[in-house]
């Protein structure tokens, strides 16, 4: 598995660099909805995951990169949302003080994989990631019990796993897209759901043209922004 060095801080300045670039040109087009940076957890298993450790990695070096880049990325993008799938470090309590500081750094709270409000009360949050149990204030075990919903918002991807698979069947996947939109509204308290479109050989239910009407019909609840955006 390969993924870029970005906990180490000459490839992070290229990074930025890219960020800087992209803020400059798409802040301001209005058909630009967020900056979104996928889940942290694929940095974390090609550096420290399969025994080929890199010796420039650790958690509290990839912590301080990501808040460097976050950072960068508000200030490149000051009219556009700005989200962070935190997902996992190799501890538990790297992904709490990541959620933390996001709320605190007008970073939205982000997800790869959403899960359905069903699975949520039978499983009672098992199988959430940490930074979305942080976000929630149900990671006990690793110090997140703020609950940070009231102070930032959720822009969660829903992926064809979620609604398609068995890659979730442990914790009652695949859900249907009204389960999902439950969620949102109900425990994740989302402002905006971004659905994989799938077409073609895809279940009906998880075709556009349904999951675009259950959306339609089920509108997300929050609107309003936090009071730390400009």
């Amino acid at each position: 598995m390969y993924a870029p060095a970005v906990y180490y801080p000459p490839v992070m300045d290229r990074y930025i660099a890219l960020v800087q670039a992209l803020g400059q040109h798409l802040d301001a087009d209005p058909n630009v909805e967020a900056f979104f940076v996928q889940e942290e957890s694929a940095i974390v298993q090609a550096a420290a995951g399969f025994g080929n450790n890199d010796p420039h990695y650790s958690d509290p070096a990839w912590l301080a990169q990501a808040e460097r880049m976050l950072s960068a990325a508000t200030a490149a993008f000051p009219h556009t949302s700005v989200i962070m799938g935190n997902a996992y470090f190799a501890n538990g309590q790297s992904a709490v003080a990541l959620e933390e500081w996001m709320a605190k750094n007008r970073i939205a709270a982000g997800t790869a994989d959403t899960f359905g409000q069903s699975s949520i009360l039978a499983n009672h949050f098992n199988g959430l990631s940490d930074g979305v149990k942080a976000y929630l204030g149900v990671n006990t075990t690793n110090g997140g019990t703020t609950d940070l919903r009231p102070v930032m918002p959720a822009m969660f991807d829903v992926e064809s796993g979620d609604m398609t698979t068995t890659y979730f069947h442990k914790w009652g996947g695949p859900w249907s897209p009204e389960d999902l939109v439950t969620a949102l509204n109900v425990t994740y308290k989302a402002t905006h759901a971004f659905w994989t479109r799938m077409v073609g050989k895809t279940p009906a239910a998880a075709q556009w043209v349904n999951v675009a009407a259950v959306c339609a019909a089920n509108p997300l609840l929050r609107t309003a922004y936090p009071a730390n955006y400009p």
